[in-house]
């Protein structure tokens, strides 16, 4: 299904510059610049932590159970645990994952523009500093992004084919998704109930229940792992967003207290200086009621809050949505001295613009637009998949925000790279419609034939009619 727009020399060069531009960064990064740990990377807290698991065994309960998930502890364990090694081996991940999310959107669009604007802006996107500067972390950011955008290619795939293997293929790839990060695991769970929804319609009925199930079985079984976890993955999220934010709310101080939480002269300060003092609330005498309070009640009392306060739980992000439609993750690549610069910030100021009044006008007009597509029946099912993609990126960011009061920025990303492929995806889908009409009104094609509604290179979108076809080999 792969395929480029024309002229195809061009449009190969185009990806061979996106791979040049990577692994140069990665050569850079790992080979020529020196930094702390030889390598110039970004090697933090969670880096160390990540690096011991992966001296476990695979299949030990340390390694599957560990304080980070699964998939980025596989990718260290397959790279030795060397720091090199790993920052080549998430650049090719990196590589192979964009291409295939550039070329697989390239083959459901039509006309020569829209296939051009996706290439370039989805490409544009990968080298963009925002993204990039991330294949040198020893973080679970720059592989979760990659898989991102794999599933998004997979889903893409099983909506206009809808082959055995496209279903297979996207199930693979949502539990490699699962298991990078534990909000993706939510997200796959959600998608699972899509999956639901759609088996009440008989033609897609294998795809959704096989979607569903297997869905829920990987949201429930990345869960199960973080739980396993010692301390829970969960554990320390819930305490810094209940010291952080919850106890500088009067509401939700009041409803932590009624719930148990041991307010004293030590907890009551703990917005203001939790950051300060992250090693005794860990170990100290002193908050050890807290520490077993989050423990014994902790995660039940504060999903109990979110879903008794839907006021606070929908606000709160919204007032915060800086972070998902223009994140702070640029610091972290001046920190540590990775961060891409010139001809990366160039692509990466086309392919990735600040400014939130200005994203959140381009995110409305998208939305309307495919719901308008979805209303009226212009290649439904494509437009209601990249409709899907932009309704996770928003549900995303709500776990993400709602997950961790810390590092925000970093932990929502996953969610504001898919927010930008979502738009341009959306913006290139729009334009391929405009100028399908536009090209078939040119011609004198009439406009009730609907061409473009048909699916790309001779797929039927009428899913019953496919499905007819296919169970009478001879009609």
């Amino acid at each position: 299904m792969i395929s480029l727009p024309r002229p195809r020399r061009a449009a190969i060069a185009a990806v061979a510059v996106f791979m040049g531009l990577e692994l140069g960064y990665a050569i850079w990064a790992g080979f020529i610049a020196t930094g702390r740990f030889g390598p110039r990377v970004g090697f933090g807290p969670d880096s160390v932590v990540y690096l011991t698991a992966a001296r476990a065994p695979v299949w030990s309960h340390r390694f599957l159970a560990g304080p980070g998930p699964f998939g980025f502890l596989l990718l260290a364990k397959v790279s030795a645990r060397n720091l090199r090694a790993i920052v080549i081996a998430q650049t090719i991940v990196a590589v192979g994952a964009w291409s295939l999310l550039a070329t697989t959107v390239t083959s459901v669009l039509r006309s020569p523009a829209a296939r051009w604007l996706a290439l370039v802006s989805i490409l544009g996107l990968g080298v963009s500093p925002m993204v990039l500067q991330w294949n040198a972390f020893i973080t679970t950011e720059s592989v979760s992004i990659s898989l991102l955008c794999v599933v998004i290619a997979l889903g893409l795939r099983l909506v206009v084919r809808g082959t055995r293997r496209d279903l297979v293929w996207f199930v693979a790839g949502s539990a490699a998704f699962a298991f990078t990060r534990d909000t993706n695991a939510l997200v796959i769970g959600v998608i699972a109930l899509v999956g639901f929804a759609t088996a009440i319609r008989p033609a897609a009925r294998v795809r959704g229940l096989v979607v569903g199930v297997t869905g829920l079985a990987l949201a429930l079984g990345a869960t199960s792992l973080a739980n396993a976890a010692d301390p829970p993955r969960w554990y320390w999220p819930v305490g810094e967003t209940v010291s952080i934010r919850l106890l500088a709310d009067p509401g939700a101080r009041a409803y932590l207290v009624k719930h148990g939480f041991p307010l004293d002269a030590q907890t009551r300060d703990l917005p203001q200086r939790y950051i300060y003092i992250v090693e005794d609330v860990v170990r100290g005498r002193a908050y050890a009621p807290m520490r077993a309070w989050l423990r014994a009640d902790g995660r039940r009392v504060y999903l109990n809050f979110l879903l008794s306060h839907p006021g606070y739980t929908l606000r709160r992000p919204f007032d915060d949505r800086g972070r998902f439609f223009d994140p702070g993750v640029d610091v972290y690549g001046i920190v540590y001295r990775v961060q891409p610069r010139g001809v990366f910030g160039l692509l990466g100021g086309l392919a990735t613009p600040t400014g939130v009044p200005g994203i959140e006008l381009w995110a409305l007009a998208v939305a309307l637009a495919l719901g308008w597509c979805v209303a009226r029946g212009r290649r439904r099912s494509l437009a209601a998949c990249i409709a899907l993609v932009l309704v996770l990126a928003v549900a995303g960011f709500y776990a993400a925000w709602h997950g961790d009061a810390l590092e925000a920025d970093r932990h929502a990303l996953t969610s504001a790279v898919q927010l930008r492929l979502a738009l341009w995806i959306g913006v290139a889908f729009v334009l391929d419609l405009l100028l399908a009409r536009s090209g078939a009104s040119a011609v004198g094609v009439p406009r009730e034939a609907e061409l473009d509604r048909e699916e790309h290179q001779g797929h039927p979108s009428d899913e019953a009619e496919r499905d007819r076809v296919a169970a009478d080999p001879n009609p």
